[in-house]
């Protein structure tokens, strides 16, 4: 691989947001929304067998979804990390 392109190319993918910096893009975008205290309050209290929790992360999975459809794809990267995150919470309620 030509050492100018692979420099270029890695140059693009450290500009990138990482997947911590989306999330909390998001749930910023939130902070009005009645999804955001309960995702703060889960998150305080470790999220542990806590119903509305879960509820709060299905939200965000929904807002996450509704960012991809305004024209920002690449929050789709958060959404395995939800979906496993929602699996070991259902498991433990």
């Amino acid at each position: 691989m030509d050492e100018g392109c692979e420099k270029g190319c890695q140059e693009v993918l450290n500009s990138l947001p990482s997947e911590k910096e989306l999330l909390e893009d998001v749930v910023d975008k939130l902070k009005d929304k009645p999804v955001y205290k309960t995702l703060k309050r889960g998150l305080k209290e470790g999220g542990k067998q806590d119903i509305k929790f879960l509820k709060g992360l299905f939200s965000l999975g929904t807002h996450i979804v509704i960012e991809c459809e305004h024209g920002h794809p690449e929050y789709k990267i958060l959404l395995p990390t939800l979906h496993a995150r929602i699996g070991r919470l259902m498991q433990e309620i």
